[in-house]
């Protein structure tokens, strides 16, 4: 199960470095503030965080929604409906990692890769191999 979060947790950090290059982090008016670099690691999280906590978003290939509380678990009728707990975490200024916590053992990590302007997201399901299509907040 290591090697497993090990392996997730890389490719999340190379996601999210190929989604993010520059160094401006996204505020929650939609416009950008130019970073310190690594030392300010936390405050973007934090302010990705603060930009899209409460909100609903599409998700996947479906009619479904997605909704991301501000006390860090997810939702949407067809997790909950099968008893999934699932949590959401920001890992860098625009890169999302969400966890299946509790209510199966596999296929428990993807992740949502957010635009500039934090209206827009793409990246990769649950599902093994499955990409995100872009999708938009409701």
């Amino acid at each position: 199960m290591t090697k497993q979060i090990s392996c997730v947790l890389i490719f999340a950090f190379s996601f999210g470095l190929a989604c993010c290059s520059k160094e401006e982090t996204p505020t929650p008016a939609g416009g950008t503030q130019t970073s310190g670099g690594i030392g300010s690691a936390f405050a973007q999280r934090e302010s990705l965080r603060k930009g899209i906590e409460g909100s609903t978003w599409l998700w996947g290939d479906e009619n479904v929604l997605v909704r991301l509380d501000k006390d860090g678990t997810a939702h949407n009728d067809i997790w909950d409906s099968k008893g999934l707990v699932t949590l959401w975490e920001p890992i860098d200024r625009r890169t999302v990692l969400l966890r299946v916590d509790k209510g199966r053992d596999n296929d428990r990590y993807a992740v949502m890769c957010f635009s500039e302007d934090l209206q827009e997201y793409d990246g990769w399901d649950f599902l093994p191999n499955k990409r995100l299509p872009r999708n938009h907040k409701k």
